[in-house]
């Protein structure tokens, strides 16, 4: 509750407001969670693998599932 008191304790339009800004200051990230039928273990970590230098985990979380396995 502080961040978001000290975020806006400074003047701001709302209609205005920079989301990407907001977003980083309280620390709320994008989540994305694709669930791919039918995948090995392997193959998920391949998949983590050759997407994982096209995102920023720092500001974006994927997760990758299979029915009952899941890698984060």
């Amino acid at each position: 509750m502080e961040r978001f008191k000290e975020y806006f304790s400074v003047e701001r339009e709302l209609e205005r407001i920079d989301w990407e800004e907001y977003m980083k200051f309280n620390e709320i990230y994008p989540f994305l969670s694709f669930e791919i039928e039918g995948i090995s273990k392997e193959e998920l970590k391949e998949l983590r693998r050759k997407i994982k230098p096209y995102f920023n985990d720092k500001i974006l979380y994927i997760r990758l599932i299979d029915v009952d396995k899941l890698i984060e």
